[in-house]
């Protein structure tokens, strides 16, 4: 059953409120860059004869038996001279190419309120005139039902000599 707005049951104002989030990725991305390096080693060469006696005579880079070149390592550079070896190794620079998303979560609140607000409410002085109304209408009925039920059914009268 629905609740009308009188002085038993008043409407009530209310609120309501709507919550929606919004996902948005955006694809980022970032250069990460490695420095240039370098390396170097100096290594003093020394023959040895065959009594463990070193030996002044020079020494000579007769042929490299093994190499493996890295992935970012370029070729050594290497010296020989006066019983000293060199070597030298150069890396450039590297960058490198990070990518991901960026996530945002926007949140939005939608509040609404409604309020009942009394118009063309009765004042104490209309109340009171239509209660009076109310009391005079119903006495008039009350009278005319009288009258007609005496003269419908004659024997009510001598019962209630009111009239």
């Amino acid at each position: 059953m629905q609740k009308f707005c009188s002085g038993r049951y008043p409407c009530q104002g209310f609120s309501d409120t709507i919550v929606k989030d919004s996902i948005c990725y955006i694809p980022r991305d970032s250069v990460i860059r490695i420095p240039a390096d370098s390396s170097a080693i100096t290594a003093l060469l020394a023959c040895v004869n065959q009594n463990g006696q070193l030996t002044k005579e020079k020494v000579k880079l007769m042929e490299i038996v093994n190499y493996k070149a890295g992935n970012r390592l370029g070729i050594p550079s290497i010296q020989v001279r006066d019983n000293y070896i060199q070597s030298k190794c150069k890396v450039d620079t590297l960058d490198i190419i990070h990518r991901w998303l960026e996530k945002h979560v926007n949140r939005y609140v939608k509040t609404s309120k409604i309020t009942v607000q009394k118009v063309n409410f009765l004042t104490w002085w209309q109340t009171l005139w239509i209660r009076l109304g109310q009391i005079v209408t119903g006495l008039i009925a009350l009278v005319l039902l009288w009258f007609i039920l005496r003269k419908t059914f004659p024997f009510l009268g001598t019962f209630i000599k009111f009239f």
